[in-house]
C-alpha cells in the first residue's frame, strides 16, 4: 500500500572504486577499458539513484600503483561526477588502498545513518605491498556489513523501531 504523503529519509550510499593503476594495466588496453567502463556506468547509476530517492548515491575513487591515493576524495553525487581518466605505471599497492578505504569507512568520517557501502575493486594482478594488513580490513568490513544489514531488517518492525530507536542508530554503524 503506497503512502503518498510519506517522505522517506534520504540516506547516503557510498560507492567506492579501488582502481589498479600498476604498469600491467597499460597492456592490452586494460587502463582504457577501466576508464571507459566507469565513465559509461555513471549515467546508469545516476538513473537508478533518481529512481530511489531514499538513497543519496555518492561516488569516491582510490587509485593505486606505487602508492595509494584518492582519485576522487570528496564523496560526490553520482549525477555530478565527471570521471577523469587514470594512467597506468608502477607496482600494485593494493594493501595501502584497502587501508585508505578502511579509514574512510570509520564512523566518523562515515555518516552514522549511511547505508552499507559498495566497494568495487578493479585489478589485474597480485598486490606487491603489505596486503595482509589491508586484508584484515576485509574481515572487519564483512562483519560490519552483515551486522548493519541484520539491524536494518530487525528495525523494520515498527514496534521495535519505536522502542529501541537510539540502539538501532548505534548498531547500524
Amino acid at each position: 500500500m503506497p503512502f503518498p504523503d510519506v517522505k522517506l529519509a534520504n540516506r547516503p550510499l557510498h560507492f567506492l572504486y579501488l582502481c589498479d593503476c600498476s604498469g600491467s594495466m597499460a597492456a592490452s588496453g586494460k587502463m582504457q577499458a577501466l576508464n571507459q567502463a566507469i565513465r559509461q556506468s555513471l549515467p546508469g547509476m545516476a538513473a537508478v539513484a533518481r529512481d530511489n530517492p531514499e538513497a543519496r548515491v555518492l561516488v569516491r575513487a582510490v587509485s593505486f600503483a606505487d602508492r595509494a591515493a584518492w582519485h576522487i576524495e570528496t564523496p560526490t553525487p553520482v549525477d555530478q561526477l565527471e570521471w577523469r581518466d587514470l594512467q597506468a605505471g608502477g607496482i600494485t599497492a593494493m594493501g595501502a588502498a584497502l587501508q585508505l578505504v578502511a579509514a574512510a569507512l570509520q564512523t566518523p568520517p562515515m555518516e552514522v545513518r549511511a547505508l552499507p557501502p559498495v566497494l568495487v575493486l578493479i585489478s589485474d594482478g597480485q598486490p606487491t605491498d603489505d596486503f595482509a594488513a589491508g586484508k584484515s580490513f576485509d574481515v572487519v568490513l564483512l562483519v560490519a556489513i552483515v551486522l548493519s544489514v541484520l539491524t536494518v531488517v530487525i528495525e523494520s518492525d515498527p514496534v521495535l523501531r519505536v522502542r529501541h530507536d537510539r540502539l538501532f542508530d548505534v548498531l547500524e554503524w
